[in-house]
């Protein structure tokens, strides 16, 4: 049992301001107000609310009443009377943003096309007032992809080359590094008559292991084969 100091019923404490590394795991400490500093008490586990009972502990409490071998009967307890704690996505307010985006394409005969692009992003996060901290927006700084598109009597080909740079990734509980990567894949189709094509997809034939956003399957090579059927 622990009992905190009186503070003003809706007063705000910002995460910047209670939270602070503590062997490695974040940890609360509020500053004026001791008894709410981590050190006063263990953590009791995840709680859980439920629609009809509320909010019940994870704890056990004596509920008052004797079980049939005289022992005070203990179930999970039940907090009454709580506050709310809301959690919300935050607008940031009037943003700036600047970026370029540049792409050439160029025919080199009728049946032979090159085609490529390059992308730069000028701003990358934005500070988040709640924090005091940058968020990320979640794309690379750089990133540029070029491609080789072509058709002959043996079928139709794309050879296509993707580039992305490192950059830090934040959604949620979900945070980290994603990237370097570079992709090459592969796409032909052969007409077997005017209506059945053979297709085959290989993508990432370089075999890049890499995630292309955090929480998410490493990739690596994929190849697929599928006959196409039109009339």
């Amino acid at each position: 049992e622990w009992h905190h100091e009186p503070y003003e019923e809706g007063q705000i404490f910002h995460p910047y301001e209670i939270l602070y590394e503590k062997n490695g795991y974040p940890a609360l400490k509020v500053e004026n107000f001791p008894d709410l500093d981590a050190g006063k008490y263990l953590a009791v586990g995840v709680d859980e609310f439920h629609g009809t009972a509320g909010l019940n502990d994870y704890e056990l409490v004596q509920t008052g009443l004797i079980m049939s071998n005289g022992e005070p009967y203990e179930a999970k307890g039940n907090a009454s009377k709580i506050n709310d704690l809301i959690l919300s996505p935050m607008n940031y307010g009037e943003v700036w943003m600047q970026g370029l985006d540049f792409g050439l394409t160029h025919f080199l005969t009728e049946n032979i096309i090159i085609d490529g692009n390059v992308s730069w992003y000028g701003t990358t996060e934005f500070y988040n007032e709640l924090t005091k901290k940058n968020d990320p927006i979640n794309a690379p700084k750089w990133k540029w992809n070029a491609s080789v598109k072509g058709k002959s009597s043996l079928g139709d080909f794309i050879i296509n080359f993707r580039h992305v740079d490192k950059f830090v990734w934040s959604d949620g509980i979900w945070a980290g590094d994603i990237g370097p990567y570079n992709i090459i894949d592969l796409f032909y189709t052969y007409h077997i008559t005017n209506h059945l094509d053979l297709n085959l997809s290989a993508l990432n034939i370089n075999n890049d292991l890499h995630k292309e956003l955090v929480g998410g399957a490493i990739m690596g090579r994929q190849v697929v084969m599928r006959f196409t059927s039109t009339f």
